[in-house]
């Protein structure tokens, strides 16, 4: 039996929490990345989700990675090193039966 986790997105809150701290608008915060204070309104709305090609760009600006956008259930997520592919499919393993 192989269990799939079941991933929530969390870069409407990421967003949200680094627009206050930092006192930016909407439209400040989109001029960051290139995009329209409508857009970051949707994203922070759970409209829609930003395009794939943008995520790098909003990790970095948010001082994250990636992965960590998404979360489980379970909260099994683990900071791994880009180049660190051995400990990603290590820890992939352990959810196969």
């Amino acid at each position: 039996m192989i269990f799939t986790p079941i991933y929530h997105i969390t870069i409407a809150e990421r967003i949200k929490e680094y627009r206050k701290e930092h006192r930016l608008s909407q439209g400040a915060f989109g001029k960051l990345i290139g995009v329209s204070a409508q857009a970051v309104y949707k994203w922070e709305q759970e409209v829609c989700y930003p395009d794939i090609i943008i995520l790098p760009c909003l990790a970095r600006i948010l001082g994250c990675t990636t992965d960590e956008f998404f979360i489980t259930d379970n909260d099994i997520v683990t900071k791994a090193e880009p180049s660190d592919h051995s400990r990603c499919i290590t820890e992939n393993k352990r959810f196969e039966d």
